[in-house]
C-alpha cells in the first residue's frame, strides 16, 4: 500500500486534469463523467467506475451490450 498511494495520487490528480476539458454544459456529457467520476472514489475501484461509464453513456451498440453485462453483474454477481 504504500508504494501504490503516491501512483495513486498521481492518477488521480491527471484525471482531474482532463475533467476542467469536459463540455459541463451538455448534460449528455456531464452526467456520465460525473457519474465515472463520483463511483471510482465511492467504490474503490477504477473498474466500477468505468463501468459506470458504460452504464450511463451506451451510444454504440458493443457499449449497450457492455452496459446490460455491467448491469448484470451488479444486480446479479456478487463483488
Amino acid at each position: 500500500t504504500f508504494a501504490t498511494a503516491p501512483a495513486l495520487i498521481v492518477v488521480g490528480s491527471l484525471m482531474m486534469k482532463q475533467f476542467t476539458k469536459l463540455p459541463w454544459d451538455d448534460v449528455s456529457e456531464m452526467i456520465p463523467a460525473f457519474a465515472v467520476m463520483l463511483f471510482m472514489p465511492l467504490t474503490y475501484s477504477i473498474a466500477n467506475g468505468i463501468a459506470m461509464g458504460f452504464i450511463f453513456y451506451p451510444i454504440h451498440w458493443l457499449t449497450w451490450i457492455l452496459c446490460f453485462l455491467f448491469l448484470f453483474r451488479f444486480f446479479f454477481l456478487e463483488i
